[in-house]
């Protein structure tokens, strides 16, 4: 961005290849990013707790929601792939041991084997440790994943419309936070999104498997209308005497189109009265007339 002065005036100019679109996602495309990490999970579990088989349980929610006042201690990871696709895990510390502990122990105070809880356990939970890191960079072609650091994620990713999305969850006792991009949130998406077509035709449902600008958004929601006739003044005393079958006379021509107005009397357009399918129906003449008191 830029600030110049052109005919006294001063002008703002900004450069559109900076431009970024704002993000947003519904309840149900989030649900559906977490189902994707609970399938890996439950996998895994399934596989390597054998004591203990954990139903996955993943919030994924707008990063813009999260508490990031909240503990920031922790190592992160940065994960990159291509086209800008970049998410940061939350790796707590001694988890592998955790990992162990929950692999053989049936409970706090009882352990397999002596042998489970020493060397060889620490080189099988350290497999299954690799083993769930490499199913959950298989969701894309993963380019470079930076060391453990203390680097929390961008502060942009927590702006309100930036598409990010963060999610938690608990794996053997031990919680986890991931923060996905927006091009990474799109390119998960994108893979359910077979139907997106039919779904544009139907109208039925909002989802598919790309970002949407808020006028797309906000397409199917509904507004209250009201259709007017001009008014008129009556006497207080004509009001008392009214009776069933009175005529009262209106200030609106034969010829003059009616008013649509929204709820709060905003104009919308003109429009005649007529009749369609055995129901009373308008036809729009004009849109977005000015208010006569304007």
């Amino acid at each position: 961005m830029s600030v110049i002065e052109e005919g006294g005036k001063r002008v703002i100019l900004f450069d559109a290849s900076k431009a970024q679109k704002l993000r947003w996602w519904a309840a149900t495309e989030l649900d559906l990013i977490a189902t994707k990490f609970i399938a890996i999970n439950s996998a895994w579990s399934e596989k390597w707790l054998i004591q203990e088989q954990e139903k996955s349980n993943v919030s994924a929610y707008l990063a813009q929601n999260a508490d990031t006042s909240s503990d920031k201690s922790g190592a992160w990871r940065k994960v990159c792939a291509s086209k800008g696709r970049i998410f940061w895990i939350k790796i707590p510390p001694r988890h592998l041991e955790s990992l162990q502990e929950k692999m053989f122990c049936v409970n706090d105070t009882h352990s397999s084997s002596s042998k489970l809880k020493g060397k060889i356990g620490k080189n099988l939970a350290l497999s299954a440790w690799e083993e769930y890191w490499s199913k959950l960079t298989d969701l894309f072609p993963v380019l470079d994943i930076s060391e453990m650091s203390e680097i929390y994620p961008e502060a942009s990713l927590f702006k309100p419309w930036s598409g990010a999305v963060q999610l938690e969850f608990n794996l053997y006792g031990v919680k986890f936070t991931l923060v996905l991009n927006q091009a990474l949130v799109e390119d998960l998406l994108g893979i359910d999104s077979q139907h997106v077509s039919d779904t544009k035709k139907t109208g039925k449902s909002l989802f598919a498997g790309r970002l949407y600008s808020i006028p797309e958004a906000i397409a199917h929601k509904k507004v209250h209308v009201k259709v007017e006739l001009s008014g008129c003044e009556l006497e207080i005393g004509n009001l008392q005497q009214m009776q069933l079958g009175d005529v009262i006379p209106l200030a609106h021509g034969l010829d003059e189109p009616l008013h649509v107005k929204f709820a709060n009397d905003d104009e919308l357009c003109l429009a005649f009265l007529g009749t369609k399918s055995q129901k009373k129906a308008i036809e729009v003449v004009a849109i977005g007339y000015p208010s006569k008191n304007s």
